[in-house]
């Protein structure tokens, strides 16, 4: 993210307290990566009820950082975009991608940019020196997860096009 405080506060009020689980996790730090969803956007892929609760406490702290940064003359983001962390821990939790395309109407790219972003966030998570060893294996799991094809293949998954066979002709 772009605000390392926020993403700090984060760490520590969602994962240091190990009660989430990886998809869980992955979905509460996609909420930090400010992906709006556009007017009309249909995601049918709710988040568990953890990462409501979690995004709630959450919510509190955010207004009183993006108080005091304003106070203080600064304006970085404080992002908490609950609209598509649904996805990201369907993801996490195994769901396969034509099911999460079908989900949504977002376009291949929008979920791919989502949930490798993401990816990228969960293993910075898990370097980072100050966050917990629990925290850390949650976010190496999640990683582990969501890493996966089209994801980890850094492509988009495409429908194939007709292939027409050309028979070889023996000389």
């Amino acid at each position: 993210g772009e605000n390392e405080l926020w993403l700090a506060l984060v760490l520590m009020e969602a994962a240091a307290t190990g009660e989430l689980t990886p998809p869980q996790l992955a979905a509460v730090l996609a909420t930090t990566l400010d992906e709006r969803l556009r007017p009309n956007t249909f995601v049918s892929t709710v988040p568990s009820e953890a990462v409501y609760l979690t995004v709630e406490t959450l919510s509190d702290r955010a207004s009183s950082l993006q108080a005091a940064q304003l106070s203080a003359g600064l304006s970085f983001p404080v992002g908490l975009e609950v609209g598509a962390c649904g996805l990201v821990e369907a993801w996490a939790g195994g769901s396969d991608w034509g099911s999460l395309v079908a989900s949504t109407s977002l376009d291949l790219g929008d979920i791919y940019r989502l949930l490798r972003r993401s990816v990228d966030l969960l293993k910075q998570v898990s370097n980072v020196p100050y966050v917990s060893d629990e925290a850390k294996a949650c976010a190496r799991a999640a990683v582990r997860a969501m890493d996966r094809y089209p994801i980890a293949d850094d492509v988009l998954m495409a429908v194939p096009e007709e292939v027409e066979v050309v028979p070889v002709i023996a000389a």
